[in-house]
């Protein structure tokens, strides 16, 4: 089993650019985990997610979006009921949502951000810093972020022998200039 849950979040249907809504052409929200020494993918779909991106001024950026636990797809429909309803998974009866948002966005290098995030999954919010990446190219933005995050500090699938700790995410979205 796996612990889909961060990606989800940044990226959506409805993004704000500059202030202005863009129309987005496609957005991921995706995990891996091992379990049994295999590496399960996973993802959520539909992410729902606001971005405030202040061009000028990179620091006063928002980013923020939420995902519903239901929407957790592994490719294993026993699996993903299990993450889906367990107590020590997702436990989506009680908590509907998981959520990210940032709290805070440094610039690095050209088209390098340093995002700050604060993660809620099963009532439980905790902060983490990943690197997103920006890219022009053609009339669009493409924006992405890969990190890893440890399942137990969120308290999902408790101690597990076959379940591997660390879940590897990979945000992406493509959308309109």
């Amino acid at each position: 089993m796996k612990l889909p849950f961060l990606l989800f979040i940044l990226f959506t249907l409805n993004l704000t650019l500059f202030g202005q809504s863009q129309r987005v052409i496609s957005c991921t929200a995706e995990f891996k985990i091992k379990n049994a020494g295999i590496t399960v993918d996973g993802s959520f779909n539909p992410v729902n997610a606001t971005i405030q991106w202040n061009e000028k001024n990179p620091s006063a950026s928002k980013i923020s979006g939420e995902v519903m636990a239901q929407s957790v797809k592994t490719g294993i429909a026993l699996r993903d009921r299990h993450l889906r309803e367990k107590s020590e998974f997702f436990n989506s009866p009680k908590f509907p949502k998981l959520s990210m948002e940032s709290v805070r966005i440094e610039p690095e290098q050209a088209g390098n951000f340093q995002v700050t995030w604060d993660l809620t999954i099963k009532g439980l919010t905790l902060r983490f810093k990943s690197l997103l990446h920006r890219e022009l190219k053609a009339g669009q933005t493409r924006l992405w972020t890969d990190f890893k995050i440890d399942r137990r500090q969120w308290k999902v699938g408790g101690n597990s022998l076959t379940m591997g700790d660390i879940v590897s995410v990979h945000l992406e979205a493509l959308f309109a200039n």
